[in-house]
């Protein structure tokens, strides 16, 4: 069995060729871990939301046995920094490059056309058009270029305010200098779309969203906080946003029957045209979503917190 699936090369592709791309693949066990391990997945069904290692088993099989230098690789990630099904998705993310790189380039995707409808929309795609649209322009460059710098001096100015009242409610006792913080689950959001940004979440969040919780987004202005948020109101169950603007942090709610019907359930918020030129030039882009599992049904005040670093 080949150590990948043979749908990812041409009908055409010679044995030869297969041979060429199973040697390529004994490279891999040379990559340092840490650069291993932040490979970037270039098909749906290998990013993290989608990946089932369970289709790929007999092939990783396969591709342990070919190079017994991959298991002193699988010896240095697993369990120590990644599970075994995160070091296999990760594999094939590496193995599909690898052999793609030894054929013709696969095509690039369609373009989005831009619209009056598409610009109506206000979302991701809607970005994604308008870059296509202007992006090799030397002023929507150089203005893409303004609105970043703007966002983020912005970001900055809100940051050193807010670290000001949070040193004043120190102070006085209101909040505690060193608060217990949840480890966050980040989300690498760059070159994905909105709709592959909330499958990460959801799959990261279980049945949390059936049974009630608060979910809080954070990330830089342009990061596509809005957009994601807008997204998880019609994928989640009775599911509302809210937006504390200065802090630019989302909240998700979905209020349980049982013991929350009391608490808000809602939290987006609105999505900004400057916002998504700014994120065409920034290369460096995250969300972090931290999740509030439900309270226990005699207590509606203690929550049992759950954070992910997305």
């Amino acid at each position: 069995m080949l150590p990948y699936p043979p749908s990812w090369l041409p009908s055409t592709t010679t044995p030869v060729q297969h041979r060429q791309a199973v040697a390529a693949l004994k490279s891999l066990s040379s990559v340092e871990p840490e650069r291993f391990l932040a490979v970037r997945a270039p098909l749906p069904e290998l990013e993290a939301a989608l990946w089932d290692f369970n289709d790929y088993r007999e092939r990783a099989s396969a591709a342990a046995a070919l190079d017994v230098g991959l298991n002193r690789l699988v010896y240095k990630c697993v369990p120590k920094r990644v599970p075994e099904a995160e070091f296999w998705r990760c594999f094939f993310c590496w193995a599909y490059h690898t052999v793609m790189s030894l054929g013709p380039a696969p095509p690039e995707p369609p373009k989005q056309v831009l619209s009056r409808a598409v610009l109506e929309a206000g979302d991701s795609t809607a970005t994604s058009a308008i870059i296509d649209a202007f992006g090799g322009d030397v002023s929507f460059a150089a203005f893409a270029q303004a609105e970043m710098e703007d966002i983020l001096k912005r970001d900055a100015e809100d940051g050193e305010k807010l670290a000001a009242g949070i040193t004043m409610a120190v102070e006085k006792g209101v909040l505690q200098a060193n608060p217990p913080v949840e480890p966050l689950t980040r989300i690498d959001v760059l070159g994905k779309t909105a709709d592959a940004v909330c499958q990460e979440i959801i799959k990261a969040l279980g049945d949390a969203p059936s049974m009630g919780c608060v979910l809080v987004l954070q990330g830089l202005s342009g990061t596509g906080k809005g957009t994601t948020c807008s997204l998880l109101e019609q994928k989640l169950p009775r599911c509302t946003s809210w937006s504390n603007g200065n802090v630019r942090s989302k909240h998700l709610t979905r209020a349980r029957s049982s013991c929350c019907d009391a608490r808000p359930r809602g939290v987006a918020m609105p999505r900004t045209l400057a916002g998504g030129l700014g994120r065409m030039l920034t290369l460096k882009n995250h969300l972090h979503a931290d999740a509030l599992c439900p309270c226990p049904t005699n207590d509606t005040m203690s929550m049992a917190r759950r954070s992910f670093d997305l």
